[in-house]
């Protein structure tokens, strides 16, 4: 897992979404930077009850649904009162970015 890039506006992917339990979602860009944008970019979850950040895609070793891994993340994954996540993950595909990556809307299993 790359290291976070911790320049002020520059690691982080768009708004935080904050439900209404205090737990938060957010998509973080990692070192070293690749193209397209969103490329070597995390997932991440914060729990209000533990105050831990814990990740929910790691480029290249998360596993994507229908094989391969996770390449990165889009802007501003969304969370639910019920703490359902959905995201943007970037996959190896055939068709999208013409980088042999395409973004499709994941949500996560059950934490």
């Amino acid at each position: 897992m790359g290291d976070f890039f911790w320049a002020l506006g520059t690691g982080d992917f768009g708004t935080t979404p904050l439900n209404a339990s205090g737990d938060a979602a957010f998509a973080f860009l990692l070192t070293p930077f690749g193209t397209p944008p969103g490329f070597n970019a995390g997932v991440y979850r914060y729990s209000h009850q533990t105050g831990a950040v814990t990740p929910v895609v790691v480029p290249f070793v998360t596993p994507a649904p229908g094989g391969g891994t996770f390449q990165g993340a889009s802007f501003i994954p969304a969370l639910n009162n019920g703490g359902e996540l959905v995201f943007a993950g970037m996959v190896r595909s055939e068709v999208g970015t013409g980088a042999g990556l395409g973004l499709g809307v994941f949500k996560e299993d059950t934490v």
